[in-house]
């Protein structure tokens, strides 16, 4: 059994064209999953840096929040040895002018 392809028929161009589209999608399919294996592989190391970026800055927060409630303590230490010295020199101000009036 012989077959003969009319190149005049319509249905005959109809299904070449057809069959060249589907080998050409089949391609084009083949290809883009290709390229996206290659995509996938090359942002692999990226999305580590991105995660090791991710846990620094994390890290990063946690020290910054612990620094912050340091300068408080130190801050309100501060504040309380300043007032202690306010009392301490206005009591002693006081015992030196009591000391002058009983002296005059």
């Amino acid at each position: 059994m012989t077959v003969s392809l009319d190149f005049n028929d319509p249905l005959t161009l109809v299904f070449l064209a057809g069959g060249v589209a589907l080998v050409l999608l089949l391609l084009m399919v083949f290809l883009a999953l290709r390229a996206a294996g290659r995509s996938a592989r090359a942002t692999e190391p990226l999305a580590q840096k991105i995660g090791q970026l991710g846990e620094g800055l994390r890290i990063l927060n946690d020290s910054q929040h612990q620094l912050s409630g340091a300068l408080k303590q130190v801050s309100e230490g501060q504040t309380r040895a300043q007032m202690q010295m306010m009392q301490t020199m206005e009591r002693r101000l006081e015992q030196v002018q009591q000391h002058m009036g009983e002296s005059l």
